[in-house]
């Protein structure tokens, strides 16, 4: 039952870390969803990677010297 489960929870994790700003919470879940994902084998890591690197550039802009509050619903995805 859990590993029926442990696909949706991994995802789960990975867009909960795109709503929060906080990057320390941001890595928790995304820790989490990694440690999930070791224990999947037909899971392909490109959502995982691609979040980090997003999270990793709105981190970024929102850095007080930039300043630019920009959320993960207004980043604009390519």
């Amino acid at each position: 039952m859990i590993k029926e489960r442990l696909p949706e929870a991994v995802q789960q994790c990975i867009h909960a870390a795109a709503g929060k700003h906080e990057p320390a919470i941001q890595r928790g879940l995304l820790r989490a969803a990694s440690f999930g994902e070791s224990f999947l084998t037909d899971v392909p890591p490109h959502a995982f990677v691609s979040m980090c690197r997003n999270l990793r550039v709105l981190n970024a802009v929102r850095d007080y010297m930039v300043g630019i509050p920009l959320t993960y619903g207004q980043y604009p995805l390519s």
